[in-house]
């Protein structure tokens, strides 16, 4: 007798576990993406921007085509309508400029600054659409504060006198002709595309931003008179520096998005019971 009630309530209990197993399969689950990691990549126009210019001097300011690359850890709020990301970015800076004057022949050059910096941002984004919407596409406006530090490039005067000749100059970056630290602000507007892998969520998106640079990127020598701007192109030499070298620009990126804790289900395996005839 006791035997036939064990076997009951054995097969009481592996019935009820079967049908919780199949009520939490069926239930769909909603996609959350609340922790992502990510990278993006693209395209950057630079402007530079230089003041106090020697009046002698007929100038017109170039931009220059650099890069962008990046990896993020973003985070969501507020049923996904605010995020945070936490960023670094590897980043080519500068810009041109192409001077000349006559004096009866032509006297050019060009003035180039190429810039490399890792910068680390941090932007505050807005989603135009919630996570509750299932809205596959969410736009969004976002802003950053930009701490940057030099790790290379150069500096180049490129001269050239018609019936004549101008020698080059390329220097590379140092603390004498670039500063160490870029602090600057951005603003931008992208849009992403969510799609589900195994009921979770990874996006694929656009981006672009306006880059602001406030840091003078005159070197320390050149700011205290140490030091001549090789470009030439302000007005006063072996005095400190009164002018001031800015960077802008717009930043398009491609990024790539996926869950933080991503783990694809495995397939489970059906649960075998015991037979009841060998209880």
């Amino acid at each position: 007798m006791k035997q036939i009630l064990l076997a009951i309530l054995l097969v009481f209990l592996c019935a009820f576990d079967v049908s919780a197993q199949r009520g939490i399969t069926n239930k769909k689950k909603k996609p959350t993406n609340l922790w992502s990691v990510g990278v993006g990549g693209g395209a950057r126009v630079n402007l530079m921007k230089i003041t106090h210019l020697s009046s002698y001097l007929e100038v017109d300011q170039w931009s220059r085509c650099g890069c962008v690359a990046s990896a993020f850890v973003s985070r969501e709020f507020f049923d996904g309508f605010l995020g945070v990301r936490p960023q670094v970015s590897y980043v080519s800076r500068g810009g041109m400029y192409f001077c000349w004057k006559s004096y009866g022949w032509t006297i050019s050059k060009d003035y180039e600054v190429r810039i490399r910096y890792i910068d680390f941002r941090m932007p505050l984004i807005l989603n135009l659409v919630g996570s509750s919407s299932r809205s596959r596409i969410v736009p969004y406006v976002y802003a950053t504060p930009i701490f940057g530090k030099t790790v290379g490039g150069y500096i180049s005067l490129d001269g050239s006198v018609f019936m004549g000749s101008v020698t080059d100059d390329k220097l590379r970056v140092t603390k004498a002709n670039v500063a160490e630290r870029y602090f600057g602000a951005g603003a931008g507007i992208g849009a992403k595309y969510k799609f589900e892998i195994n009921r979770k969520e990874f996006f694929i998106g656009f981006e672009a931003l306006y880059d602001y640079g406030f840091t003078n990127t005159y070197g320390k020598q050149e700011r205290d008179g140490k030091s001549i701007d090789v470009g030439h192109l302000v007005d006063y030499e072996n005095v400190p520096l009164k002018g001031k070298r800015s960077f802008t620009g717009v930043e398009m990126q491609v990024t790539f998005g996926m869950p933080f804790d991503f783990n694809f289900h495995r397939r489970e395996k059906p649960q075998t019971t015991r037979s009841v005839r060998n209880l």
